[in-house]
């Protein structure tokens, strides 16, 4: 999963955490700082109860996928590119934002 990323909608326990969590975005970076982190989601079931609880995390902290979000050929175009910009972006500070 190092290079897969999952679609929105995933839902996935991470490693050191009880709540299981929804994704909702990918190639987040995080408030005043240089770093980037593969997806960011909000606890499941709750959802976005504020916006300020958002959770970031990477592909090594998922412990568990309990859910797969929506796949479709579009998904599977955009999935190559997300690996390609991270890929290429390993050491910069921030990415450009994908078309």
């Amino acid at each position: 999963m190092k290079d897969k990323y999952l679609p929105i909608g995933s839902v996935v326990k991470l490693k050191r955490s009880d709540k299981r969590v929804f994704i909702t975005s990918f190639l987040v970076k995080e408030n005043d700082s240089d770093k980037i982190y593969d997806y960011s989601g909000f606890t499941y079931p709750e959802g976005m109860t504020d916006p300020q609880k958002v959770i970031l995390f990477n592909n090594k902290d998922i412990d568990k996928v309990d859910f797969n979000g929506y796949e479709d050929k579009e998904w599977k175009e955009y999935s190559l590119e997300l690996g390609e910009v991270k890929a290429k972006n390993q050491n910069d500070t921030f990415i450009d934002v994908l078309e």
